[in-house]
């Protein structure tokens, strides 16, 4: 018979054999899910009507983390975006966690213009998880941000930035979406990505948005933007998940432009796990500026 002094610490040594060994099988198949190539896969298409080139004096943004994409909800966020008065009619549509055929779907039906980049295929629907922007103003320009810091099971976020043409104004929006089990330094360099990168194409008027997962860093993580001169139009720390952890998760940030009031928080819509958000704006000037490096803002 074994010695039963020996049998404890050999088991205790099988199991965490077997247990890393899955891990690290897991984070091999999490890692081989990951689209690291910027450019591509992309999926865009054009379904909005050609619009007037007169410069409109308002512009509005709604945000919405649609979990996971899910079929079955579709119906009702194509409702939700086509006829709440507090969503519909947006100038452009930062969403996250979606896939090519839900974003294609949506922008059809909507009559809008769309541009999706897919961040990986995530293991629990084994389909795209990406972030996309949709809008009825021609899309110029569009590219992926990759976000540092991989996710502990290997897992890429990433943003999605989209030029618009707005009458003959050029407005970029941001689709972003920041990881969840990262420390507050983690996530601050990953909305640094998405920050830098403002810096890097101007003059233009700038709207960031998305889930940033800021359950208990709201403010380090928005605190570089509003060093570089960008409004945080969420800062009223409304919750905009349900459930147990609730709390402000998604944010929207604005540069070149005045807000008409405070964010909207659809906290009675229950398309997914996430609340709609919109902000109202004004374009503050005539001529888009640039976003400043912190550094520099400070001096």
């Amino acid at each position: 018979m074994a010695d039963s002094k020996l049998l404890g610490p050999a088991l205790v040594a099988l199991i965490l054999v077997v247990v890393g060994s899955a891990l690290y099988a897991r984070s091999c198949v999490f890692n081989a899910g990951n689209y690291s190539d910027p450019r591509r896969p992309r999926y865009a298409d054009a379904f909005a009507p050609a619009r007037n080139a007169t410069a409109p004096v308002e512009f509005k943004l709604t945000t919405l983390n649609y979990q996971f994409a899910y079929e079955e909800k579709r119906r009702a966020v194509i409702d939700l975006l086509r006829a709440d008065p507090r969503f519909s009619g947006s100038d452009a549509y930062a969403l996250q966690e979606m896939d090519s055929g839900s974003v294609r779907a949506i922008a059809e039906e909507l009559h809008l213009n769309y541009v999706y980049y897919p961040a990986r295929i995530h293991p629990t629907t084994n389909r795209e998880f990406g972030n996309a922007v949709l809008t009825p103003w021609p899309i110029k320009d569009d590219w992926k941000l990759l976000l540092p810091h991989l996710r502990p099971t290997n897992e890429q976020r990433i943003a999605v930035a989209a030029k618009l043409a707005v009458g003959p104004r050029s407005v970029r929006v941001y689709s972003v979406h920041l990881a969840t089990i990262q420390s507050t330094r983690h996530r601050i360099d990953q909305a640094s990505v998405v920050l830098s990168d403002s810096f890097a194409h101007c003059p233009s008027y700038v709207l960031v948005a998305g889930d940033f997962n800021t359950l208990l860093d709201r403010k380090p993580v928005a605190k570089p933007f509003q060093a570089a001169g960008f409004l945080w139009i969420t800062e009223d720390g409304k919750p905009t998940t349900r459930g147990f952890l609730k709390g402000g998760y998604d944010q929207i940030f604005a540069f070149g432009f005045t807000p008409l009031a405070s964010a909207t928080v659809g906290s009675d819509v229950e398309v997914s796990d996430h609340f709609p958000i919109s902000g109202r704006f004004r374009f503050a000037d005539d001529e888009a500026t640039c976003p400043k490096p912190p550094a520099e803002a400070a001096s």
